[in-house]
């Protein structure tokens, strides 16, 4: 698990490491232009999740911020997080971290009689992947998200959204 942690702090670093670069690039990303944006996911944000739905805002051309919930089985997961992106690229590589909360609640029945159930965990992940937002607006998103809580959860993720 350190040495996934370490991968993905080695990739957040070189990231924005390449954003303090080229920040004076004269040439703007839709992500400078259209900063606000909704999204629905597919297997996967927030982490875990089979639909998401998630609010995007695009703070600079290389880092964008998270909300999101989402539903999996009997539960529900809501977290949010940030993605840092290479500057001023509409497709573009990213690396994020995010924090998340899934809860599971039912109900139990046996002989003795019914019981409520809740179960709660909260977790950070990290999400590498690419990212397409175009100059109309449309976003694409795709990649893998690391849940922290064992070294083997890693999940694909599918996202489309507008931003505006």
């Amino acid at each position: 698990m350190r040495k996934n942690l370490f991968i993905g702090l080695l990739s957040l670093v070189l990231i924005a490491g390449s954003a303090l670069i080229s920040a004076g690039s004269a040439e703007a990303s839709s992500r400078s232009l259209k900063k606000f944006g909704i999204s629905i996911s597919l297997l996967g944000d927030p982490a875990p999740s089979f639909v998401g739905y998630n609010i995007h805002y695009n703070l600079t051309s290389f880092m964008r911020l998270n909300a999101g919930y989402g539903s999996f089985l009997a539960g529900s997961t809501y977290g949010g997080g940030a993605r840092f992106f290479v500057p001023d690229w509409n497709f573009s590589p990213f690396v994020g971290l995010s924090y998340a909360k899934f809860n599971i609640s039912g109900t139990l029945t046996s002989d003795s009689g019914t019981a409520g159930l809740l179960v709660s965990q909260s977790y950070a992940y990290a999400s590498y992947g690419f990212d397409w937002q175009t100059d109309y607006g449309l976003n694409f998103a795709f990649g893998v998200n690391q849940i922290f809580v064992s070294d083997t959860t890693m999940l694909p993720f599918f996202s489309l959204g507008w931003f505006f």
